[in-house]
Parts: structure tokens; C-alpha cells; sequence
């Protein structure tokens, strides 16, 4: 739109837009003054499933070898895999595309602030936690959060866009 200002946004493999949270999918989440855009991006999940399978590989195949014991191999690949998955998640979680231009190319959803009643958001816990968008139609718009620092970036961009004007109802469940 003509005159919108440009906020920023995050990608990470740890947002996935929907209610049910099968896997790390990858999912961006950016805003203009004027409204929240929301983007899908599967290489942000390859690489945290890479840095799992890989490891888990790895260290099942150094534990089998060395100790004779798979089931061990495979715990211990698991626990390598989950913080070579971790790491390439952080590394994975940078702001993306940077103008409004590439982001309409690539959205998946859009969300114009008159078309929001309220803005929810539950902070990650033992379970996942999210961001919901509940619009003037009824219609909610649901994206879980798996990790608390992507949970605080979200949060940070959020507050940023609810509080132009018109403001939009932000509550934290």
C-alpha cells in the first residue's frame, strides 16, 4: 500500500501457522504500520530436521561402534541431534525479506489492523505457546511458538504494530 511503513519481521523454524503443531514448519511473521503479514518458508524446518537426523546419525553410528549398543547410540544421537537441531535454529532465526515488495510475493496470509478485535499471546511453557489474531469477522489466526526467545522477537513486533493508530487490543493469556 501506498505509504505504509515498513516495521520488520521474523522467520524461524519454530512458528507454525495453525492450531495443531505437527513439526517445526518454518513461518515468518512481519508487519507494516498498517498490517500483519504472514509468510511460510520450509527451509527454515529442513535445516532444524537436518541438524537432528544428522546427529542422531553420527552419534548412533560412533555409539554402535564404539560400545556395541544401539539403543544407547540412538539416545545419545537424539540428545546430539536436539542441540545440533537448536543451533541451526538459532542461526536460522534472522529478520527476512526486508521490503514490502518481497513480502507481497511471498505472503501466505494478511491481516489489516481494522480488520482486528484483538491481538492474544501465551508465552512457551512446557507446551508451545502462540500467537492468536481474532478478527471482527470471528475468524482467528493462530500461530504456535515454540522457543521463548522467538516468543520475546514476536512479542517486541507485535507491541510495535498495536500500538500505531488506530491501537489494536494486545493481552498476554
Amino acid at each position: 500500500m501506498l505509504g505504509e511503513k515498513y516495521l520488520g519481521g521474523l522467520m524461524s523454524a519454530s512458528l507454525k501457522k495453525g492450531e495443531w503443531y505437527g513439526g517445526w514448519a518454518g513461518y515468518g511473521l512481519y508487519a507494516t504500520d498498517q498490517r500483519l503479514i504472514g509468510i511460510r518458508n520450509r527451509k527454515y524446518s529442513l535445516r532444524w530436521l537436518g541438524g537432528i537426523t544428522l546427529g542422531g546419525l553420527v552419534a548412533g553410528v560412533i555409539e554402535f561402534v564404539i560400545f556395541g549398543g544401539l539403543s544407547v547410540g540412538i539416545l545419545v544421537g537424539a540428545c546430539i541431534g536436539l542441540m545440533i537441531g537448536i543451533t541451526a535454529e538459532i542461526a536460522s532465526t534472522r529478520p527476512a525479506p526486508q521490503t514490502i515488495p518481497d513480502l507481497e510475493l511471498r505472503k501466505d496470509f494478511q491481516v489489516y489492523r481494522f480488520e482486528i478485535s484483538l491481538i492474544e499471546m501465551k508465552k512457551p511453557g512446557l507446551r508451545f505457546g502462540h500467537l492468536n489474531i481474532v478478527l471482527k469477522s470471528g475468524e482467528n489466526i493462530k500461530i504456535q511458538i515454540g522457543y521463548r526467545n522467538v516468543f520475546q522477537a514476536v512479542r517486541s513486533l507485535v507491541l510495535t504494530f498495536a500500538d500505531f493508530e488506530p491501537s489494536v487490543d494486545f493481552r498476554e493469556v
